[in-house]
């Protein structure tokens, strides 16, 4: 034991001479390179916005969030800058994959046999002419979290077809240090769908009726959805309520009140009832039928109560039901008969021809509808289209010329060029001879760089269409001193951006207020305005077998094209 314990301490001395003569400060600087070895620029693409994934609900087992056929979707996405260095390049792409079991199958195409996949590498770049941000900074959210894709310039638009399709988002920026987090994918499904349309419209073209005298009115009650079908013995609600001394059908009927209005379509002879395996056994009886993407109308007029002064007034209409025709799941029928080689009772389930009624369709929002009046008059002017016009002729200064050879241009992607932007207003009000003065304020805002300009207009002398000197809205006895339309439109030379443009009509020294906001503001929004990358395709001229080799020669053809 003796000799051990000089040992011990022999060891614990000479490991306290080693750890003494540790410098932690080059250890923290060791921790602190490898630290920095890690750091850079980190795209993460967070979660896909448009479409919705879609979802089942665990109790009902119905499928939430499914998309329509036919209807066009966009692709949006919430992409960040995860890392701690500004990311000076970077591309976003977009494909959908038909699902198999929920897993990516094949690329899904389009009807011309495309490829449903698109790859904008031109989203974050040095080049201002093309890409619409210079960098995306640290922390930062492209497009302030919600990326709107697009593809030389233009929105991205799927028309899908029913099935079910995995979506997938993916960034690539350059020297991103995180490829884990670059894309983000969901699955969704794509669903048939019916539509049964209907639409109230005053005969006179208003928006709000005003004024005395009858006031005649239309229902359009028409069918629509992503496949052929029809719809019978439809069914509407009518509410008639208001400040009106009477209320009629065109058959003279009295409509106050609440009414089910119905007999929309063609009436006939229809087949109402088939058997599964026996085409002989049908039923079928009169029936009113509206055929797919057909329209049927039906007419009407109020008479509003002048006695008091003042007053308002609404006409109402909304679904009730509707019949579809076809083999069904409610049709199905199951019966009990004796199977001939066992001789034992057995169920047997037929799904029959039938008709099923419904409560309500597939978009809620275009079965209903509604249209007002007021018995004093209603003030109203409003903005009925905003375009963009482009294609000027330059002059040898530089200032645009002519007439546009681009006009009417509501989406993107737009030329870096002179430009006008182009409102047509019109008198909407009850009585055409109470004549407003007006004119139009444009606000062009530069989504990327935060810039906006605001420009007032109330004539249009180089847009699209005749030439427009200023005018009172509305008709006078005093001749071209008012008309019913306008056209108010300014210049402006777009430069590198994503725009949204916004045109709002005013009343000038008006003594009275404009009844109807609704309709004074429209805008374009995210218009993007860059250059388009030249294209180059390059095709092999030779014919038969190339050989190698210094006697070898083929024949390449290059075709350009800088849009």
């Amino acid at each position: 034991m003796s000799k051990l314990t000089p040992l011990i301490l022999t060891v614990i001395m000479l490991a306290s001479t080693s750890l003494a003569a540790l410098d932690w400060a080059e250890l923290e600087q060791n921790n602190m390179i490898e630290a920095d070895g890690r750091a850079g620029p980190d795209a993460e693409v967070v979660s896909i916005l448009s479409p919705r994934e879609t979802t089942t609900d665990s109790i009902t087992g119905e499928q939430l969030h499914t998309l329509k056929a036919g209807q066009d979707v966009n692709f949006e996405a919430f992409i960040t800058n995860s890392g701690d260095v500004a990311i000076a390049e970077m591309g976003v792409s977009v494909t959908v994959y038909l699902s198999e079991g929920g897993a990516r199958g094949m690329i899904a195409k389009d009807a011309a046999g495309n490829d449903l996949s698109w790859n904008n590498g031109d989203v974050v770049c040095n080049d201002a002419f093309v890409c619409p941000w210079s960098s995306l900074d640290a922390g930062a959210n492209l497009a302030n979290g919600k990326y709107t894709m697009t593809y030389q310039g233009a929105t991205i638009v799927w028309t899908p077809i029913t099935g079910d399709y995995v979506v997938v988002v993916e960034t690539s920026a350059e020297g991103d240090n995180e490829p884990g987090n670059d894309y983000s994918e969901i699955m969704v499904s794509v669903l048939d769908w019916t539509d049964v349309i209907v639409d109230l419209a005053w005969d006179s073209g208003k928006e709000v009726e005003g004024g005395g005298g009858d006031k005649a009115f239309t229902l359009s009650v028409s069918t629509g959805g992503s496949a052929t079908w029809s719809a019978r013995s439809i069914t509407l609600e009518m509410i008639v309520t208001g400040t009106l001394g009477a209320a009629t059908d065109a058959s003279g009927n009295d409509l106050m009140g609440t009414t089910q209005v119905s007999g929309f379509g063609t009436s006939g002879m229809t087949e109402t009832f088939r058997h599964q395996d026996d085409a002989n056994n049908t039923t079928s009886d009169m029936r009113y039928v509206i055929d797919f993407e057909n329209t049927t109308e039906w007419t009407g007029q109020v008479s509003p109560d002048t006695s008091g002064g003042s007053g308002d007034y609404s006409i109402e209409v909304n679904l009730v039901s509707y019949v579809i025709y076809g083999q069904l799941p409610d049709c199905a029928e199951t019966v009990s008969i004796t199977n001939n080689q066992t001789g034992e009772r057995e169920d047997m389930t037929y799904i029959h021809y039938c008709e099923v009624s419904k409560q309500s369709d597939d978009d809620a929002g275009t079965s209903e509808d509604m249209i007002e009046g007021k018995v004093q008059t209603f003030h109203d002017i409003g903005v009925t289209s905003l375009v963009i016009n482009q294609g000027y002729t330059v002059d040898e200064n530089g200032n645009p010329a002519g007439t546009p050879n681009m006009p009417g241009i509501t989406e993107g992607p737009l030329n870096l060029a002179w430009s006008s932007v182009q409102a047509s207003v019109r008198h909407l009000g009850s009585d055409l001879f109470v004549t407003y003065d007006w004119n139009v304020t444009f606000e062009i805002q530069n989504t990327i760089t935060g810039s906006t300009s605001t420009l007032e207009a109330d004539n249009c002398t180089f847009g699209h269409g005749p030439t427009y000197q200023h005018s009172d809205l509305g008709d006078s006895l005093v001749a071209a001193s008012a008309f019913e339309t306008g056209e108010a439109c300014v210049w402006f030379e777009f430069v590198p951006g994503i725009y949204n443009v916004t045109a709002t009509i005013s009343m000038v020294d008006a003594t009275v207020t404009d009844m109807d906001a609704r309709n004074d503001n429209p805008s374009i929004y995210e218009i993007y305005a860059f250059n388009v990358r030249p294209e180059v395709e390059l095709s092999l001229d030779t014919l038969g077998e190339i050989i190698i080799g210094p006697e070898g020669v083929i024949s390449l053809s290059a075709n350009a094209d800088d849009a």
